[in-house]
């Protein structure tokens, strides 16, 4: 029996829907394989060597062996000297952006330690989260095994901060002042979902931040020939395994932290922050001042987040005039 119009268009319509069923699925096989490549491909050309003891022989410095790893430290001045303890950032190149800084306090006199945070500088990467608790466990025993006793004060910028506020509330009796220098201790950073699905984010910080890595840092500074020549070290840190994990932990479990309950628990007169007027995160300054009423600032103009760094002649006198008040 000959089919009606109706039942040919049908019949061509199905046929039609079939190929275009084909056609997708094969593109969506070709796509999915094209981002895996990419992935694969990028990922292969990242984080290309160990943090090995061939590497450490190049650092300046000590190494100790605490809890979850070896850590990087330097210890300068006379025993006897009044104790500063610096405490770097997010960055990667770790305490090396106190370069400009700890060579002015030790011609004062003061005895220095600094370190390289979980995760940064030549300091190990260990497998755990990096959180406030890993990094302020770090602290507490590189204290503890370098037996400090005495009273010191601490010195510390953007992320550190986190980590200067726990240790200094949980240590009022040894800890005297604070210097935080552009602090990110508000929990204003809020990561996007990508980075809250573990595939997902693997592939975006691969394929999408990575590249830009580098680049995305250009604005923290406002002195361009100085942001270059920062890079050189920038990159030689990059290549070591664990970068990208390091900066997707902090994103997820340390910028989102809040510690402006830390800071109200400190001393009256015992803090002071300092910042650049270029900064483009952080602090909020308003915060601070709600909960500490006697804070003492400095803002430094013509510079990003790191003052210390571009303008080193103007921030560390004020550090300084603050710490012997």
């Amino acid at each position: 029996m000959p089919r009606s119009w109706l039942e040919v268009l049908f019949a061509i319509f199905a046929g039609m829907m079939r190929r275009i069923k084909r056609i997708l699925a094969v593109l969506i096989v070709t796509g999915a394989l094209a981002l895996l490549a990419l992935y694969l491909i990028m990922h292969s050309r990242q984080e290309t060597t160990d943090l090995n003891d061939a590497v450490r022989s190049e650092a300046p410095g000590k190494f100790i062996r605490l809890r979850h790893g070896l850590v990087h430290y330097s210890l300068q001045g006379p025993d006897t000297s009044r104790l500063l303890l610096f405490i770097h950032g997010g960055g990667i190149t770790g305490m090396e952006v106190w370069r400009k800084t700890i060579p002015y306090f030790l011609s004062q006199g003061y005895r220095v330690l600094s370190y390289d945070l979980y995760g940064r500088g030549y300091s190990d990467r260990p497998p755990e989260d990096n959180t406030p608790a890993l990094l302020g466990d770090q602290l507490d025993q590189l204290i503890d095994t370098l037996d400090i006793r005495e009273h010191f004060d601490v010195i510390a910028m953007s992320m550190g901060a986190i980590v200067a506020l726990d240790f200094a509330v949980k240590h009022l009796d040894q800890v005297d002042k604070v210097v935080l220098l552009d602090p990110a201790a508000t929990g204003d950073f809020k990561p996007s979902w990508s980075l809250r699905i573990p595939l997902v984010s693997d592939f975006v910080i691969t394929v999408y931040w990575h590249p830009r890595a580098v680049e995305n840092q250009r604005k923290e500074f406002v002195n361009q020939p100085m942001f270059e020549t920062y890079t050189k070290r920038l990159r030689h840190f990059m290549k070591f395994r664990g970068y990208k994990k390091v900066n997707h932990d902090t994103w997820l479990y340390i910028l989102t932290q809040n510690r402006l309950a830390k800071v109200k628990q400190l001393p009256p007169n015992r803090l002071l922050i300092i910042y650049g007027d270029h900064d483009p995160f952080f602090p909020n300054i308003p915060q601070y001042e709600d909960v500490y009423p006697t804070l003492h600032t400095a803002l430094i103009k013509e510079t990003g987040h790191m003052p210390h760094f571009e303008k080193p002649d103007e921030v560390n006198p004020i550090i300084l005039e603050f710490l012997r008040k």
